[in-house]
């Protein structure tokens, strides 16, 4: 989920960085054109694939799971350390044995008879902080492997050494995980294609939601006439989900009806819109922003936004000039990419999402996180620090440590790697980001939609003698919409409904919403969450 999140988000944006250098590596009399050809052949090619998935079904896909979305994610059997060995039952034989010598060869080897009618056999992710590998085991015959360890760092031997290599077992053949991934695709592509959702896809994420968060999202809902300019008051909340797969994942993780949260703000006599969000195919900038109300209303309805809005109650003391002061701060700095998960991630298990029918066999686990996220640092190591990397390092007080190292760091000072996430996220952390107006890098909180709607109700006063106690950083959408100065929920938006789960129905505390479960589709939780 992290890194389709990171993916989806980043990825209209990295598209047209890419367009840009293309276009500038031309004579300027023909940098306009190419790029418009390029920028026409990519929405062509998305849009080809669209109208390709929209044949694209069960009975059609030989192999496709029952509950296919995110249906890849293979279960940790455990790890085998140098001079050790794991044993584990699996889809194809009775008993599958992994042995590691002192001299880093990796053995895996099936016992019994084969008990499965693929082609192939079991398909594994194995992996160290160092490498990640994909192994098939089809035979009898053993799978020998000499786990390199040259040109590696000392936190990547002390995790060969310590954690040994981690196992991970695919319930399903090539053909299916292929069919299940594509399956999941069709779920994204209107984050590609915009700026409209589509019916295809929109049923599709409707299915998602349906089946693995329990939450229903009927067709041709009654909608409330978006309220006039002076209806709207300062403060009050604007919540969206697109269905676009990425809002719908989001709420899946969260336990959330929205995927994305703003607040209506009166600057210099004028209604706005205020958030922080990504450019994307259906949005033109990236960060914290306004936009003129109507205007945004308009932008929302081409984008297929489906939207709810909770004025803040008449009661409700809110500070307007401190609220705005906040945003005339920060306006214009990025989307806070660094502070996505933390909100999210805040128990060692209960916070990682299972996959239907049973929410229990096929979920995704700290353990391949933590070997993905090295990988992707070895990989793409600024997109690393933007998005945990830097937490981390705050996390531990330290300046600059890569994945590798923090993790190892983390357990040398008794912090064990996987309750590292689970650190609050203080909103005093000032990240290096970018502003994206100015074009330069400056040090300013990261705010994710959510935590920025969080930070102008703190600026204006609403979590009153808790102010102090209260670190944005911690919430999710649903933390946001529960709290209880918010009026009931109306639809103005959207083809299909929205039902605001546990609405205005929180009374804020003291180190709110900083150890709370998420886990679908019943998302029980603690009575203080």
């Amino acid at each position: 989920i992290p890194f389709l999140t990171t993916g989806t988000l980043a990825l209209s944006t990295q598209v047209t960085d890419v367009l840009d250098i293309l276009a500038n590596s031309v004579d300027a009399s023909s940098k306009g054109s190419l790029k418009d050809s390029l920028k026409s052949l990519l929405h062509t090619s998305a849009s080809t694939l669209f109208n390709e998935f929209d044949s694209f079904n069960k009975e059609e896909v030989s192999g496709l799971s029952e509950y296919p979305y995110f249906g890849v994610i293979p279960p940790y059997q455990g790890s085998v350390l140098p001079g050790g060995d794991l044993s584990w039952s699996s889809p194809c034989f009775s008993s599958t044995k992994a042995s590691f010598d002192t001299d880093m060869n990796l053995s895996m080897k099936a016992q019994g008879t084969k008990q499965c009618d693929r082609v192939g056999g079991d398909l594994y992710i194995i992996g160290t902080m160092s490498n990640v590998q994909i192994v098939e085991v089809t035979t009898l015959k053993a799978v020998n492997i000499l786990w390199q360890t040259t040109n590696i760092t000392e936190s990547e031997t002390w995790d060969i050494q310590n954690k040994g290599i981690r196992v991970f077992l695919f319930q399903s053949d090539a053909g299916t995980l292929i069919a299940n991934l594509l399956k999941t695709v069709e779920l994204f592509i209107p984050v590609i294609v915009g700026p409209g959702v589509g019916t295809t896809a929109a049923e599709a994420n409707v299915e998602f939601l349906s089946e693995y968060a329990h939450k229903d999202m009927l067709p041709n809902p009654t909608l409330m006439d978006p309220p006039s300019a002076d209806q709207v008051k300062s403060g009050d909340f604007f919540g969206v989900i697109r269905l676009d797969g990425l809002d719908p994942m989001l709420a899946w993780a969260m336990g959330s009806t929205t995927g994305h949260t703003t607040v209506a703000m009166w600057i210099d006599d004028e209604l706005y819109i205020c958030e922080s969000t990504a450019e994307g195919a259906y949005w033109p900038l990236s960060g914290i922003q306004k936009t003129p109300y109507s205007e945004w209303l308009t932008m929302a309805q081409e984008a297929d936004y489906n939207v709810v809005w909770m004025p803040l109650e008449d009661d409700v003391d809110f500070d307007v000039d401190s609220a705005v002061a906040f945003f005339k701060q920060w306006e214009g700095v990025d989307y806070g990419y660094q502070a996505m998960l933390w909100g999210w991630l805040d128990t060692v298990k209960d916070n990682y999402p299972c996959v239907p029918p049973d929410f229990s066999s096929m979920c995704l686990e700290f353990e391949l996180v933590e070997i993905l996220f090295s990988a992707v640092d070895r990989l793409d190591p600024y997109l690393a620090n933007q998005m945990w990397n830097q937490a981390f390092n705050f996390r531990l007080g330290t300046q600059g440590l890569n994945t590798a190292d923090l993790f190892m760091t983390a357990e040398l000072n008794g912090i064990p790697s996987n309750t590292l996430p689970l650190i609050v996220e203080s909103d005093d952390w000032m990240y290096e980001t970018l502003n994206v107006t100015s074009g330069d890098i400056v040090q300013a909180p990261a705010m994710v939609c959510n935590v920025f709607v969080c930070h102008m109700w703190k600026s204006g006063g609403l979590f009153g003698d808790f102010t102090d106690e209260m670190n944005c950083g911690e919430t999710t959408n649903w933390d946001i919409y529960v709290l209880d100065w918010l009026s009931e929920p109306n639809q103005i938006l959207g083809a299909y409904s929205m039902t605001i789960n546990n609405a205005s129905s929180k009374v804020p505390y003291a180190n709110y919403a900083e150890n709370c479960a998420s886990l679908a589709p019943d998302y029980d939780k603690d009575p203080m969450c």
